[in-house]
């Protein structure tokens, strides 16, 4: 209002400053006539300008309204981001403590698909939506498994502390460790398999029929078992090798171990389409399969 009662005042002394002047040079009944017109002219114009400045008064207003809006959202947003990266760091945390074990079950679920693409469906579901269920949930607040749960961000978290440490974990043909456990040695000799150019699955702990890997390529299907011993391996693992390649209906069974075989596990397995070798046998595995 201060503005437009300024416009007012000064447009209402111009009207009387050019009056005055026109009294001067003209008769009273000209200024009269001019008198009238001049002040439709002024009020025209003070009108104009009264209008314009309450038009920019409403835009300033609307403009400061829409920064106080902004304001306030960017805080809200700060406070929102801080508050996920609280959550995040704690997700973190609580994951970090089971790196090693998410790596090896990483390198059990993660496989590349015929066109080199890195397939993780089975890990999100069955390995990292366990853990974050079993072992990440109960440690937060409904709020914060919220927040997790946005985007799937509680996957983004635990897959990035299991990649980096699956990197660092020691399976290859070079760094064979005969304290390695048995999960650990399936994963050694999977690893051989992937390099090889293997497409490779590993069995349920429980109920796998004699079989710790099913390996395919070239529309070839393979099963093995795995034996990380000292001693010699013995008929046994021949048998359930054998009776896992009918159940996953495989081509051929092979047993895998880094020690020896006895006489008559070389015997059984002739009989049984089932081939005994070392692990640093599968880096050539598709010389074997082919002499």
């Amino acid at each position: 209002m201060g503005k437009n009662t300024n416009i007012i005042f000064f447009g209402f002394l111009s009207y009387l400053f050019v009056i005055a002047i026109l009294q001067m040079v003209f008769s009273t009944e000209i200024v009269f006539g001019l008198a009238i017109v001049i002040g439709i002219i002024f009020f025209i114009i003070v009108n104009s300008m009264i209008s314009n400045n309450q038009k920019k008064e409403k835009e300033e207003s609307e403009l400061q309204n829409l920064k106080e809006i902004e304001t306030l959202w960017d805080n809200l947003s700060n406070e929102r981001n801080k508050e996920i990266s609280k959550v995040r760091k704690k997700c973190y945390d609580i994951s970090f403590k089971y790196a090693h074990n998410l790596a090896l079950e990483r390198q059990k679920y993660v496989f590349k698909d015929p066109y080199g693409h890195e397939n993780i469906e089975n890990w999100k579901k069955l390995g990292v939506k366990y853990f974050f269920n079993k072992i990440v949930v109960p440690n937060l607040s409904e709020s914060e498994v919220k927040i997790l749960l946005t985007d799937d961000l509680y996957f983004s978290v635990i897959d990035n502390i299991a990649e980096a440490a699956q990197s660092n974990l020691v399976l290859n043909s070079q760094s064979y460790d005969s304290k390695m456990s048995g999960k650990e040695y399936e994963l050694f000799c999977s690893d051989i398999l992937k390099k090889a150019g293997w497409f490779v699955s590993m069995t349920k702990s429980t109920g796998d029929q004699g079989v710790d890997l099913i390996a395919e390529k070239n529309n070839i299907k393979i099963v093995i078992q795995c034996k990380n011993h000292n001693s010699r391996i013995g008929n046994k693992a021949v048998q359930e090798v054998a009776a896992g390649r009918i159940f996953y209906n495989a081509d051929l069974a092979f047993v895998v171990s880094n020690s020896y075989y006895t006489t008559s596990a070389y015997q059984l397995a002739n009989k049984n389409l089932v081939k005994l070798l070392h692990h640093a046998d599968l880096e050539a595995l598709d010389s074997i399969l082919a002499s």
